[in-house]
């Protein structure tokens, strides 16, 4: 992997967080889901889905974002603007620098 300062690992997580509520909910009523059977899946409140979805705002929890593109069959390259192999290799970077020396 290319050697990435920590600045470049914030800038790119950062970039690669832009999917938003409103994406989630058009998904989710794409699937014939209902926001009680998505936070069923999710092991989340429907309170949850709903804010998520109103506030139309940026999701930046990693775990989240995987958590809704498998359960909503969301393409790899619609959750950001990198290639998954790069989101991949910065996301083994931030746990490597978070790792006790």
């Amino acid at each position: 992997m290319t050697e990435v300062s920590d600045f470049q690992v914030k800038r790119i997580y950062k970039e690669a967080s832009l999917f938003t509520g409103k994406q989630v909910r058009s998904y989710r009523r794409s699937r014939g889901l209902t926001q009680e059977q998505l936070a069923s899946v999710l092991g989340i409140s429907r309170a949850a889905i709903a804010k998520m979805e109103q506030e139309n705002r940026v999701i930046r929890d990693i775990g989240m974002l995987k958590a809704l593109q498998n359960v909503l069959g969301i393409p790899y390259n619609s959750i950001g603007f990198i290639p998954i192999e790069v989101f991949h290799d910065l996301e083994q970077h931030a746990k490597q620098k978070a790792a006790p020396s």
